[in-house]
């Protein structure tokens, strides 16, 4: 499957790398999805939970990892005009010290500073109500443990740093049967 083209969301990408067997050292997923296309994020978070969940990551702690790869690719869409979007997420140490790196790279030309939005500047004067944008890096500031972005020749990385739970080292314990009500 790796180097070939994949459709997922009905959006074809080129799959680039991805070791979904939970027992790897360092499990990571790369795509390049296609630029300008309003599915694209769409197609990222479906294949972010797809390769977490086949990593051995419980359903309920794919979430914050969807939306925040769903916010930059999104971005990447929204504001450059790369052909192609680059998506990677990766599983990095063990134990006590799992993190889950996510980097959405674009092609688009830098067209000056990279800036923060006002809801994520402390210095800045903040999101009114009724604004339609500027949320989504304020929505990955307040769920990464850290993230940035980069400037590259050409285009920008963002990435993000979730923390993961330390991996359970026994099976988890079968449910408790309980009675009800009698009667």
């Amino acid at each position: 499957m790796i180097g070939q083209r994949v459709t997922v969301a009905d959006v074809t990408c080129d799959l680039l790398a991805t070791r979904a067997d939970a027992r790897l050292r360092r499990p990571r997923g790369c795509v390049v999805l296609p630029g300008g296309c309003a599915r694209t994020p769409a197609t990222a978070r479906t294949l972010v939970r797809t390769w977490l969940l086949a990593w051995g990551i419980p359903d309920a702690q794919t979430d914050d990892p969807a939306l925040i790869v769903t916010e930059l690719t999104t971005n990447a869409v929204v504001h450059t005009e790369s052909a192609g979007i680059v998506v990677e997420v990766q599983i990095t140490g063990r134990g006590q010290l799992r993190r889950l790196r996510i980097r959405v790279s674009d092609q688009g030309p830098h067209s000056g500073p990279i800036r923060i939005p006002p809801a994520v500047d402390p210095d800045g004067p903040g999101l009114g109500d009724v604004d339609e944008s500027g949320r989504g890096l304020a929505m990955v500031d307040t769920l990464a443990h850290r993230w940035g972005a980069v400037r590259m020749h050409p285009g920008t990385r963002v990435w993000a740093v979730l923390l993961l739970p330390a991996e359970s080292s026994s099976a988890p314990a079968p449910p408790v049967a309980t009675s009800g009500g009698g009667r």
